[in-house]
């Protein structure tokens, strides 16, 4: 429709996102355009990230950025799950130390603290593929992506999923309703 859409990731307030069209219509080209962004605009050690692409060919370009949280791009399912399960864990630190100095996201804490916490984004292509493919491991994948697509954002880490496939057997009604 050429419209331009923004949305500022820096912000804790800022909702995750759902990315989901049909076949051919440009989604990991979109989600490729959205980290080019994000590593241009933001250093290292203000912004790591997650990649997950069970294709193996569509983040492969990003290999080597020093953004890279796990220092490669996630493409099996296990070390996906583990990748997810890691951020709950990093979530539930970064809440105890939101706890501890007394203020209610990682924006805040950063502007009192010297020892700043960077922002941790998840971006996950073809979520579908792994649900889809992986029935055994989908609790506990689905498990992780509740958790952090609940509270993660003010302890300063956001979801993003890509899928052709947004029906209820794929994106359950919680996590949709975090992922606008």
């Amino acid at each position: 429709d050429n419209e331009v859409i923004s949305l500022d990731l820096a912000n804790s307030n800022t909702a995750h996102l759902l990315i989901a069209w049909a076949t051919g219509q440009w989604k990991s080209e979109c989600l490729k355009s959205i980290i080019w962004t994000l590593i241009n605009k933001n250093l290292p050690e203000d912004l790591n990230l997650i990649l997950i692409d069970p294709k193996k060919v569509e983040f492969s370009r990003f290999k080597n950025i020093p953004h890279l949280l796990s220092w490669s791009i996630v493409t099996e399912v296990e070390d996906a799950i583990l990748s997810l399960e890691n951020a709950v864990l990093e979530m539930n630190k970064r809440y105890d130390i939101l706890s501890e100095y007394e203020v209610n996201s990682i924006d805040k804490y950063n502007q009192i603290s010297l020892n700043k916490i960077p922002k941790i984004i998840i971006i996950f292509d073809e979520f579908a593929d792994f649900i889809l493919n992986w029935k055994e491991q989908k609790e506990r994948l689905e498990d992780a992506i509740k958790k952090l697509s609940w509270k993660a954002r003010a302890a300063g880490i956001h979801l993003i999923l890509s899928t052709q496939r947004p029906d209820k057997d794929i994106i359950t009604w919680v996590i949709k309703a975090n992922l606008p």
